[in-house]
């Protein structure tokens, strides 16, 4: 049996997060004997320094040395995808890997030309999009890319088996001429360590937003909610915990001038970049998880972010924009903000907090059946099933 995974990211990013579920994974598969032949591969982000992760054979690290001109950066760029295609592709002929998961990044005819080779081999394409449409996400990157992923994604339908994505479709739509399985975003929840938060005092509520901190975070909403509350005299000590971002990042800046200008030091923390037992110990201390409060700045109507399987994975509640595609209209441990730019009511906030956690032994109690939730509704290894199935088919139809 064969399995290999490569990848290029930054290991404290979100995308790096799914990665490692995913390798968990579908390692859990080989190990069950329903993963034979099988090689993953994502694509390399846009940073000066590229870092290639091999399962089990430690990690190869491309150092981009860039004079930060554009020439020299889209130069080094598409240099060190060269090289992860080159041996990417090395790989996959000496151990004769029959199917490749393929997660979106970016795509241009190095890309196109990576699968032309596949096909010629008689590997076969699945292909995540993590999330669709994602035209909105590329306003955010180097005009460039856009160019390129316009211009080749017609080209996909000519070699990619299969697309997945967790953005739900309608019935029977396909993406760039491709059919489509849907599989929501899960997590391996065993590797989620379960917040170990109770109750602090009876007058102080501490919730964490986790993010890389882009536009459709938009905890501004929060922060201005917090300056709206204190201004008419609310009584409540909140504590919001902003993990992500440095001061590279304009959202960190403006939510650190929007912290200063409304003398809100005390109620509002930015941690920076955390990982590993760092964001654990903040976790313990937060009994509410913030999620993205501006999803409608994407277009995006039913989320499925890996963050909210997170904030479950740990136990937590949930605040967040626009519907969840695990929660359940009945689910009762989410709050849901108006889809606008409106500050988040924290009146209405602080209700919800005191209807879930209506005494201090409520605290474990609630954190164990979310978590308990979460391994029923977006644990990885059930999620992931319906892939394992179809390579199961495409095996079939080949012998």
């Amino acid at each position: 049996m064969k399995l290999y995974f490569f990848h290029s990211t930054q290991n404290n990013s979100s995308i790096y997060s799914k990665i490692k579920n995913q390798i968990y994974t579908f390692d859990y598969y080989k190990e069950k004997g329903l993963l034979e032949s099988f090689f993953a591969i994502t694509d390399t982000c846009l940073s000066n320094e590229c870092a290639i992760f091999e399962t089990g054979a430690g990690s190869i690290k491309y150092r981009m040395s860039s004079k930060n001109t554009k020439l020299d950066v889209i130069y080094n760029w598409r240099f060190a995808r060269l090289l992860m295609f080159k041996k990417a592709l090395r790989y996959i002929n000496i151990n004769k890997y029959t199917h490749i998961y393929f997660r979106r990044a970016i795509l241009d005819d190095l890309t196109i030309s990576f699968f032309k080779k596949l096909k010629k081999i008689g590997v076969q394409i699945i292909y995540e999009i993590p999330t669709f449409p994602y035209d909105q996400e590329l306003e955010y990157v180097r005009p460039l890319i856009k160019k390129l992923d316009f211009k080749y994604r017609s080209e996909l339908k000519k070699y990619v088996d299969i697309v997945v994505t967790p953005s739900p479709l309608k019935a029977g739509e396909k993406i760039f001429g491709i059919d489509v399985l849907y599989i929501p975003n899960g997590i391996a929840v065993e590797l989620i360590k379960e917040t170990r938060a109770t109750l602090q005092n009876c007058n102080t509520i501490s919730a964490i937003g986790v993010a890389g901190l882009a536009s459709w975070h938009a905890y501004e909403r929060f922060i201005e909610g917090l300056r709206e509350y204190y201004e008419n005299h609310g009584d409540r000590n909140i504590v919001f915990h902003i993990v992500g971002g440095n001061e590279n990042n304009e959202y960190y800046r403006l939510y650190k001038e929007l912290v200063d200008k409304y003398s809100l030091s005390g109620h509002v923390i930015l941690h920076g970049t955390k990982y590993g037992q760092e964001l654990d110990e903040i976790f313990d201390n937060c009994n509410v998880g913030i999620e993205a409060l501006g999803n409608s700045r994407k277009g995006i109507q039913v989320s499925s972010s890996l963050k909210t399987r997170e904030y479950t994975a740990r136990g937590l509640p949930v605040v967040a924009s626009g519907k969840i595609d695990v929660y359940s209209d009945q689910y009762q441990y989410v709050m849901y903000v108006p889809e606008d730019e409106s500050s988040v009511d924290i009146c209405k906030f602080i209700e919800f907090y005191d209807k879930i956690y209506p005494n201090a032994e409520s605290y474990k109690e609630v954190h164990d059946y979310i978590r308990s939730f979460a391994k029923e509704s977006c644990d990885m290894r059930q999620l992931m099933l319906p892939i394992i199935n179809y390579i199961s088919l495409l095996d079939d139809k080949n012998k």
